[in-house]
């Protein structure tokens, strides 16, 4: 779990609200182990969190007898802060459009000046196809590699540029 809190987190939602998605979005991405309860096919859960939270809007989220009714993302943010890990490459990827002239992979958009990337010498419009010896085959396996890589590592990584596969090495 997320954060140094270990109690019971619970969010009550119902699964049309779009709010109710934002904050299971938030909570999922931060990696914050919760149980999840529809209230309006629970009826016990929804008086349990009428009785804990005092509300009978949803979202709204428990946490060991605490309530947050609604999207309040800056008390969010304060609960669960965002994990710093991995390495920042220096680029803004996207899945590469399927051709049969090119691999799949992560097609490179934009590189960031003096970054790993740039001094690597990674171009716009380059194709990553591997990276720390695994495939590439989106962008987001391109994110989810450097999310388990160690700061001031050295990185291989395979790229398709015009036709041509090569290799480098990025130092982050």
């Amino acid at each position: 779990m997320s954060g140094a809190n270990p109690a019971r987190i619970v969010l009550y939602v119902t699964r049309t609200d779009p709010t109710c998605r934002q904050v299971y979005d938030f909570m999922v991405r931060r990696d914050v182990e919760f149980q999840v309860h529809d209230v309006s096919e629970d009826r016990e859960a929804r008086l349990e969190m009428v009785r804990v939270s005092g509300q009978s809007g949803v979202p709204t989220l428990c946490i060991g007898g605490r309530a947050i009714v609604d999207l309040d993302l800056e008390r969010l943010n304060q609960l669960f802060p965002r994990r710093v890990q991995g390495i920042v490459l220096g680029v803004a990827v996207a899945d590469a459009r399927r051709a049969e002239d090119r691999p799949p992979g992560a097609y490179v958009g934009h590189v960031g000046a003096d970054t790993p990337a740039d001094r690597a010498g990674i171009l716009k419009g380059d194709l990553i196809i591997e990276m720390a010896q695994r495939p590439v085959r989106s962008a987001n396996d391109v994110h989810a590699i450097a999310s388990q890589i160690v700061p001031g590592s050295r990185v291989p990584l395979t790229l398709w540029r015009a036709g041509h596969v090569f290799r480098i090495v990025l130092r982050t």
